[in-house]
């Protein structure tokens, strides 16, 4: 029986300082294989996330940009679902002129920026690709990833997800992977159902995954594993959305790895 792991990246799998420890990395080397599936699935693009898969130096699928895109082993892609080309230069011009927000897009494993952002952040140092500034107009015709606003004002994010949200009704999945990061991506797209994409691929079954997240961007695919936990250090939202889920201890205490271990190792059947 193939067992899957699935896994967000930051906030869960990396530390705070955006690393993977030598005690995560040496427990994923002892349990993949071919009976054992991990799958990353991130909101970052494919270019980060394939220079994180290659740090872990393990056989791994690749979930992106939450979910919009789907790549196997050696990087090819298998799925996309991306977002329509009249949204993406809508969302690309709307808040352009807007100082305290910044607009962020995946198109094409690049990073755009529609201004300049703080390169002394440990995040955005942490990214395998540097941001590019667009014009107002670039993305004509072009279908975004993803996109994603920032900004140090939640409370005008949440102001902002209600507003696209009725603007463009069921076109769009909106969802917040931090409290001042709101991203979006095409309708229905997101970790968990591409997670089922995957699975069935595979001819696979959700019982047998065990999911692991921090954020509401892992909500959908916590919710329809056989067995998740969310990280201690995760959203609070997320741990009132699901309170069955149980919580583990924190990125930074490599709780992920210890928990696999217990499984795995020690043949435990609770994470503990």
């Amino acid at each position: 029986m193939h067992q899957i792991i699935t896994c967000d990246l930051d906030g869960t799998l990396l530390t705070s300082n955006y690393n993977i420890s030598n005690y995560t990395r040496n427990i994923l080397k002892k349990i993949i294989n071919k009976e054992t599936i991990f799958v990353i699935s991130t909101g970052r693009n494919f270019a980060d996330t394939w220079k994180i898969k290659n740090q872990l130096n393990i056989q791994a699928f690749m979930i992106t940009c939450n979910g919009a895109e789907i790549y196997n082993n050696d990087g090819k892609k298998i799925y996309n679902n991306n977002i329509k080309t009249d949204i993406t230069l809508q969302l690309s011009q709307m808040f352009y002129l807007k100082q305290d927000i910044i607009t962020h897009i995946y198109f094409k494993n690049k990073w755009y920026t529609n201004k300049n952002i703080d390169t002394n952040l440990k995040l955005l140092n942490s990214f395998s690709i540097k941001n590019q500034l667009y014009t107002k107009n670039f993305f004509k015709n072009k279908n975004a990833e993803k996109i994603f606003f920032t900004s140090n004002n939640y409370s005008q994010l949440k102001i902002i997800q209600s507003y696209l949200q009725k603007k463009f009704k069921n076109k769009i999945t909106t969802t917040f992977s931090k409290k001042n990061c709101l991203e979006i991506n095409k309708n229905k797209v997101s970790k968990g159902t591409a997670l089922i994409f995957l699975l069935k691929k595979l001819n696979l079954s959700l019982n047998n995954c065990i999911a692991f997240g921090d954020g509401m961007n892992d909500k959908d695919m916590l919710s329809i594993s056989g067995n998740s936990f969310i990280m201690k250090n995760g959203d609070i939202e997320l741990k009132k959305s699901l309170p069955d889920v149980p919580i583990i201890g924190s990125n930074n205490e490599d709780a992920v790895a210890y928990c696999l271990y217990n499984t795995f190792i020690k043949n435990k059947k609770i994470c503990k």
